[in-house]
């Protein structure tokens, strides 16, 4: 009987062991994913796509939708951090200056928090033959929500703006109206 209890002993101490090394093998923490998905996206990141590669490690969907709209951020900053097994949520309050959409900047100072929710786990999605496909990779957090609009830094957006203003028709100026309204905001 004494040895059954000490065999039974033995495995569980090396389940625990095996569970700790595997968890102890993930890089990183939802915090530091959340603060470098938030700084890539500042630093316009997920505004094209030659550059979204930079944070789709960061993510678990199959890819960025393409979008009109983008959020002007002063700053941002994570606020709380919740973990329970492998789950976790990372709040982050933003600190807005409003949106540009089409030629158009509508200016809108807020505060607002988003809550990331994230996943640790051992799959991502690559793509093969033009099709995203989810395969097995390293164990990682991967935020799973919100897939939002870009949150992007002003100087950001007057370097976006004014490559626009050089290279796109704008007979009506909104264009560098727009970029006029940014230079004013920074």
């Amino acid at each position: 009987m004494r040895h059954l209890q000490l065999l039974a002993f033995l495995i569980t101490a090396c389940l625990v062991t095996a569970a700790t090394d595997s968890k102890s093998r993930v890089r990183s923490s939802p915090e530091s994913i959340v603060k470098e998905y938030c700084q890539k996206d500042f630093d316009g990141a997920r505004t094209s796509s030659q550059t979204y590669s930079q944070v789709d490690h960061l993510y678990l969907w199959p890819e960025e939708p393409g979008w009109d709209t983008v959020t002007i951020v002063k700053s941002y900053r994570i606020v709380s951090s919740q973990m329970r097994g492998n789950h976790a949520v990372v709040t982050v309050e933003y600190q807005t200056l409003g949106d540009i959409g089409g030629s158009e900047f509508l200016e809108d100072h807020t505060s607002t928090k988003v809550a990331f929710k994230l996943e640790l786990g051992s799959k991502e999605w690559t793509w093969k033959n033009d099709e995203p496909v989810l395969e097995v990779s390293n164990l990682a957090w991967r935020i799973t929500y919100p897939i939002m609009q870009p949150h992007i830094s002003v100087p950001y957006a007057i370097k976006h703006v004014a490559s626009l203003v050089s290279t796109e028709n704008d007979p009506e100026h909104k264009l560098e109206k727009v970029l006029a309204r940014l230079r004013a905001v920074q």
